[in-house]
């Protein structure tokens, strides 16, 4: 398994990529009513990812008091391999509706959705060193479900997550009536 730095460099790469050419028009069509534009998928990335760099960052506070630094390399339970699994690319399987608090604002101007995107995912780098003393099995991070994951397994969904709504975003720009430049 690679490191999850060179994960998240792959998905800024990824999102840079597909964002960069299109206009706003591009960003903010929708294929039809109730479903995701290119924005959206992406701004759905940084609201889930901060999301979770706060979690992260929380549960960081009960390992430092219990001085849980690192010990072994992260092993996903097999229900972590599991969600893993599904939340990777292609969609098709294991669609999950995204709670409220995490569904993306609508109509947004493509340079300041890419910008957040980039903030964001930046932020998980500078501080993936911390993030990588602490014992990735024991440190609990509070998901968008009703369960904890493990850090390792948190550093791990954070880019496979990306993935998951890039690949998204991507299958809606090929999509017939998506508009020219």
């Amino acid at each position: 398994m690679r490191d999850p730095k060179t994960h998240i460099e792959e998905v800024l790469t990824e999102a840079d990529r597909l964002m960069r050419p299109l206009s706003d028009v591009q960003v903010n069509w929708q294929p039809a009513a109730g479903t995701w534009s290119v924005g959206e998928c992406v701004d759905h990335l940084s609201i889930t990812t901060r999301r979770f760099r706060d979690s992260i960052e929380e549960a960081l506070i009960d390992s430092r008091r219990r001085n849980w630094s690192y010990a072994d390399p992260a092993k996903p339970s097999p229900f972590g391999l599991l969600f893993l699994r599904v939340v990777e690319p292609p969609v098709g399987f294991g669609k999950v509706k995204a709670p409220r608090d995490l569904l993306p604002q609508p109509n947004r101007p493509s340079r300041e959705i890419l910008s957040e995107f980039q903030t964001v995912h930046q932020g998980v780098l500078t501080h993936l060193p911390e993030y990588l003393k602490w014992d990735q099995n024991r440190t609990r991070v509070k998901s968008a479900f009703p369960v904890k994951f493990s850090l390792g397994l948190m550093l791990r969904v954070i880019p496979a997550h990306c993935r998951r709504h890039l690949w998204q975003a991507e299958q809606v720009a090929k999509m017939p009536g998506f508009p020219k430049a």
